[in-house]
């Protein structure tokens, strides 16, 4: 008897665990409603990269709103599913997981730093699924499960770096925040400063998140560059020049500063006086002169606020959506394997001109600007390149062997991550 009722209270919890589990699929995750095709949107709304990354969702849900009031694609609506990052890759990497296998999307728009990019990156190659990753980025990498629309290196660090050497200087003082997109940067900029005869000062690297840097301006000020070159990232960015002004008392004038992750986004948080004069070089810049950006200016603002700005990579977001589109529409289809055979080759003309993917590496051809801070917290161009530059995911100051090797040692550094210790993490 007493195992008759053993055997009876396994099966009601059998039973328990099965109603449960039927509920939760068809409440939060099936949703079985076809008359959609569901995306993923997977960025940070919170932690210290949610400055860079909120701003991101919106660029994405503008363009939808735009697809769907069109029409939407083969017939149907595009539905947005939208998790927050956390400014943490296990977050990221978890939520891309359940993205895939719950929520059903057919595809993942995400990722803003290297190191959740990498974990995402595991993900979408397990399920043959498709990130279209929007950030600018250190290359060294090639998935055939990623369309990487945002600029890498030889369209943005090589080319800031010549121009900051023939306009600013050769002295040069390397600061980033501690994960692999400043690092691999800093690599490639010091293989090519000896190509062009500059010399590094100095190389710093604090944890993201940081919003000390008395030690790291002292140490500028002992190292005497012509130029800052700053690979920060999120809010450590504000603090930075903070600090730059405040302890240093080092002005644009004295120490410029090119910045490689630096948009219209971050400076809007920053005081003018403590901005002003700076660089940054990035793919688009909302002062770019033309009537088509004018046109996506308006109505973004239209949509969201007078008051908002517009930085590069949600310009690059915004577009990233349409090239999804585009190639659903050739392969009708939303599938990730029917789509990225089709995304191949999709091009688009957007506010600073025509952008498409190689069908190679999957990246995608861009052009590049140099801006420089004015009194209005804006950035004036000062330098852009004159045509779209064909991406190349390995720069050839070294094998593709030896990049691999590099990334491995810096993997390893961090204890099997791709980042180091985040401020303020327990």
């Amino acid at each position: 008897m007493k195992i008759q009722a053993i055997i009876i209270e396994i099966g009601f919890f059998v039973l328990i665990c099965i109603t449960a589990g039927v509920y939760l699929l068809q409440t939060r995750y099936l949703k079985k409603d076809r008359s959609s095709i569901k995306v993923g949107i997977l960025h940070s709304r919170s932690g210290s990269l949610a400055i860079s990354e909120a701003g991101v969702i919106d660029a994405y849900l503008m363009a939808i709103d735009e697809i769907n009031a069109a029409g939407g694609i083969l017939g149907k609506k595009i539905e947005p599913i939208i998790y927050d990052g956390k400014s943490d890759p296990a977050i990221f990497e978890r939520e891309a997981r359940a993205l895939i296998t719950l929520d059903l999307v057919d595809v993942i728009f995400g990722c803003w730093s290297s190191s959740s990019r990498k974990a995402v990156k595991k993900v979408v190659e397990d399920y043959n699924h498709l990130l279209i990753y929007p950030t600018y980025f250190e290359g060294l990498e090639e998935s055939p499960n990623i369309v990487y629309t945002g600029a890498t290196a030889n369209q943005q660090i090589i080319p800031g770096l010549i121009w900051c050497v023939n306009n600013l200087g050769k002295k040069i003082f390397l600061i980033g925040s501690d994960y692999l997109y400043p690092r691999a940067s800093n690599a490639i900029i010091k293989d090519y400063s000896k190509i062009i005869g500059a010399t590094i000062v100095g190389e710093i690297y604090t944890p993201i998140g940081e919003t000390m840097f008395a030690d790291v301006v002292n140490a500028i000020k002992e190292a005497k560059p012509d130029v800052i070159l700053n690979t920060l990232v999120g809010e450590s960015n504000d603090a930075f020049f903070d600090d730059l002004k405040k302890v240093g008392g080092i002005t644009s004038a004295q120490i410029p500063c090119l910045a490689f992750a630096l948009s219209e986004q971050e400076i809007s948080t920053i005081d003018t006086q403590f901005i002003l004069g700076h660089y940054a070089c990035a793919s688009y810049f909302q002062s770019t002169p033309t009537a088509a950006n004018k046109n996506f200016i308006e109505r973004f603002k239209k949509k969201f606020g007078s008051q908002r700005t517009i930085g590069e990579v949600m310009e690059t977001a915004y577009y990233s959506m349409y090239l999804w589109a585009q190639a659903a529409e050739q392969a009708q289809s939303s599938k990730p394997r029917k789509i990225i055979p089709a995304i191949k080759n999709q091009g688009r003309q957007i506010p600073e001109g025509l952008v498409y993917v190689d069908p190679v590496s999957l990246y995608t051809w861009n052009s590049i600007s140099v801006g420089k801070v004015n009194t209005k917290g804006q950035f004036v161009v000062v330098y852009t390149s004159l045509k779209n530059i064909f991406p190349v995911p390995y720069p050839p100051t070294r094998t593709r062997e030896q990049w691999e090797t590099f990334l491995q040692e810096l993997y390893d550094s961090w204890g099997g991550h791709w980042q180091g210790p985040i401020k303020g993490a327990v």
